[in-house]
């Protein structure tokens, strides 16, 4: 089990966005699973952030995809489509992610996993992440059930993001207000490396990324530790 949260926030807080908790936590239990998170994306993915995670594990899994650059998160939310992936042993339904499916097997012993897409006023905001234990296909009804609940999710969120007045309407996109994302210093991290490194920001960026799934730590925790000066990692070796 991952229990090396990121230091920053990640919101395993129900009272923080309760609403969103409380959907999350339904949809665990209509769909059967043990375990699932609200991961908020914006710009065609390119920003990306947990709002609320029901366990570690489902905090782990996320960052997983974050880290390695694929999984069903992406994909769902990329292609407005749920994906429900019953056997994570099996390369047939894996084949696009194999580092991700592989190291969520042997590091969390998690077997199976749903990922359905969240939209609001017509535009995709995030993905609905469920996971279990157990292989095994999910039922129509566990399915339906979980897709109902995001729809459900998208108006939700984006509500406790960014509390509306009486003239004001939500909109998708980067939240405003108080909301801090976990992972907002990655950019600047990521900007530091390429000056220090003297390299371009995509292989800064990859830097990152390897030095993270090298050492089994999340980008975020790495990137608040560059960017705060807390720790100095060596890049290099």
């Amino acid at each position: 089990m991952a229990d090396d949260i990121d230091p920053l926030r990640v919101s395993t807080d129900p009272e923080e966005f309760p609403a969103t908790a409380a959907l999350t936590r339904a949809a665990v239990d209509v769909a059967g699973v043990d375990g699932g998170a609200v991961s908020l994306l914006v710009d065609g993915a390119v920003a990306r952030d947990l709002l609320y995670a029901t366990d570690s594990d489902a905090v782990r899994i996320d960052e997983l995809q974050f880290t390695v650059g694929e999984g069903p998160c992406l994909d769902a939310f990329n292609t407005d489509t749920t994906i429900a992936i019953p056997d994570l042993t099996d390369p047939a339904g894996t084949h696009r992610w194999p580092t991700f499916a592989s190291d969520v097997v042997a590091e969390l012993g998690a077997h199976s996993l749903m990922a359905v897409p969240i939209t609001a006023h017509g535009a995709a905001v995030g993905v609905l992440e469920l996971h279990r234990r157990t292989p095994g296909p999910y039922s129509l009804t566990q399915v339906e059930a979980a897709r109902a609940i995001a729809t459900a999710l998208g108006p939700v969120i984006l509500s406790e993001l960014v509390p509306l007045g009486p003239s004001r309407t939500p909109s998708p996109g980067p939240p405003a207000g108080n909301y801090r994302m976990a992972r907002g210093d990655i950019n600047v991290a990521i900007g530091m490396l390429s000056t220090r490194l003297s390299v371009p920001i995509n292989d800064a960026a990859a830097s990152l990324r390897a030095h993270a799934y090298a050492r089994s730590t999340s980008i975020s925790s790495i990137a608040h530790d560059i960017v705060n000066r807390t720790t100095d990692f060596d890049f290099d070796d």
